[in-house]
């Protein structure tokens, strides 16, 4: 049994408010403090940069060219870096969105409202979480 429509409707669309609310609050200020942050206790510069495809060496296939956080230091600091961002995207990125399908899957809402709900929670993680969409090289 899951909760009624409007009741689902108000919490989901609060819930979609909080998501983009956070994203903001990332792109705009978080991003910037967690990448100094990192980059003081590493002793490098962790930027924004460009990272090209990568070739599948088992087959044809290459990798999509992504923006993500990086660093011009040795290859343990620049893992550290990537892994940084990985971590940061589950977390803040996928994490609200996992939480609210969970909710669904116990019958907490609606599944009306949460297919609604999916199409705007998933542009809102493609525009400010998955680094593909809109290139952010030279970004402070």
């Amino acid at each position: 049994m899951h909760a009624p429509l409007i009741a689902s409707a108000v919490v989901t669309a609060a819930y979609l408010v909080g998501y983009l609310a956070l994203s903001l609050a990332y792109d705009r200020r978080l991003d910037a403090r967690l990448r100094a942050a990192l980059g003081r206790r590493l002793g490098a510069d962790v930027a924004w940069t460009h990272h090209a495809g990568w070739a599948d060496p088992f087959s044809d296939a290459t990798s999509a060219a992504y923006e993500g956080w990086g660093t011009d230091a040795g290859p343990v600091k620049r893992l550290v870096v990537s892994v940084a961002h990985l971590a940061v995207i589950v977390l803040l990125g996928v994490g609200p969105i996992v939480v609210y399908l969970l909710a669904t899957f116990a019958g907490l809402l609606h599944p009306l409202v949460a297919w609604v709900a999916l199409f705007l929670l998933l542009p809102i993680f493609g525009l400010f979480w998955a680094g593909r969409f809109r290139p952010r090289s030279g970004r402070p």
